[in-house]
C-alpha cells in the first residue's frame, strides 16, 4: 500500500500497487478503504475478485487529497481464509 487519499466525495481510498513481478511493472491503483480489511499485520482486498481488480483505472495523482501520516482510519478484521 502506498498511501490513503481522501476523495473529493469525501471517500477514502489506498493507493496500492497491483499486478507486475517482484515490485517490477506495477501500477497504482485506487481501491476504496471499505473494500479492505486486515489480517493480522497484513492489509487484503477483500471485495474485489483479482479480475475486478485489473480492471481499474490506474491511479494518478490530482483530485485526492493524501491523509497526513497520523490519521487514524477504521477498516474491518478478518479470520484467515484458511
Amino acid at each position: 500500500m502506498r498511501q490513503i487519499v481522501r476523495d473529493p466525495d469525501g471517500t477514502l481510498a489506498a493507493i496500492i500497487d497491483l499486478g507486475g513481478f517482484l515490485g517490477f511493472g506495477s501500477r497504482p491503483v485506487s481501491v476504496p478503504v471499505d473494500a479492505l480489511v486486515l489480517l493480522g499485520q497484513v492489509v487484503e482486498v477483500d471485495a474485489f475478485t483479482p479480475a475486478q481488480l485489473r480492471q481499474l483505472p490506474t491511479y494518478s495523482p490530482g483530485t485526492a487529497a493524501p491523509l497526513s501520516p497520523d490519521a487514524i482510519i477504521m477498516v474491518g478484521l478478518a479470520k484467515p481464509s484458511h
